[in-house]
């Protein structure tokens, strides 16, 4: 049931996912995959990674002092957030799913592919421009900046995608994402249809669409910089600055524009 291993460098793997390890002084790897449900104690004296080989599940494990979990090339891991923390490495293509919203905001390891999150009111910051999220239920934000190119899917849940810095996000691919807010003197770039989920923009913002077509502006941005191509853009404040590209376009206002 239980290893207490010497002092030293070394790799100690499993032999069943319900046992327990101690370890002494130096640097140890400690390789498992499965449901795991043993105590593993990484003591002083060195650095200690749990290294999950395969599918597996961390959130019966009482990990003590472990420093690193990584993971092998395609393991998916089910964890808790406070878990979720101490990745530190993930090869190839990995899936994490949170098993709890955590009592703190969850932040994505820039090395994990996919998250699936918990049920629960929360905040997940991406980690990475590229990473994919699955929401569970609940009121959800996901914060993230950069180039968007993954894939956002608020399934049971009310979700809404937070643009905390200047990005552009014309490549992501959104399902069931009910809002998107920009935080202030956020500007971005999106295509119609991705704009046209704006709900709240602080403080002066800018959109660049990157594509033509009918449109109506949000009335808290301030400028719209429009495609090329023919168009029908409308107003959605008196005071919004539209810059047209090529095309024909048709600008509809109503009330005294400030400027356009």
């Amino acid at each position: 049931e239980a290893y207490t291993l010497a002092n030293g460098d070394q790799t100690f793997t499993l032999g069943a996912v319900g046992q327990n390890v101690t370890t002494g002084s130096g640097d140890v790897t400690i390789n498992a995959a499965g449901t795991l449900t043993g105590t593993l104690n990484g003591t002083s004296g060195g650095t200690v990674t749990l290294n999950l080989t395969g599918a597996s599940v961390l959130t019966g494990a009482t990990l003590t002092a472990i420093d690193a979990i990584s993971l092998a090339s395609s393991a998916t891991a089910t964890m808790t957030v406070a878990q979720n923390l101490t990745i530190s490495t993930a090869a190839g293509s990995n899936t994490v799913t949170l098993s709890d919203s955590g009592s703190t905001d969850a932040t994505g390891n820039a090395n994990v592919a996919a998250y699936v999150l918990g049920d629960g009111d929360q905040t997940f910051t991406l980690g990475a421009a590229g990473q994919n999220v699955t929401t569970g239920s609940g009121t959800v934000t996901i914060n993230a900046s950069g180039t968007l190119v993954g894939t956002l899917n608020g399934t049971n849940s009310t979700t809404t995608l937070n643009i905390t810095a200047d990005s552009d996000i014309r490549g992501v691919t959104l399902t069931s994402i009910e809002a998107i807010t920009l935080a202030a003197g956020v500007d971005i770039t999106a295509t119609r249809a991705i704009a046209d989920l704006i709900t709240t923009a602080s403080g002066t913002n800018i959109v660049t669409l990157t594509d033509a077509g009918a449109l109506t502006g949000k009335a808290q941005v301030e400028t719209y910089v429009l495609a090329g191509g023919d168009q029908t853009f409308t107003l959605g404040a008196v005071g919004q600055n539209v810059t047209t590209g090529s095309g024909d376009v048709t600008i509809n206002a109503a009330g005294t524009p400030v400027s356009y």
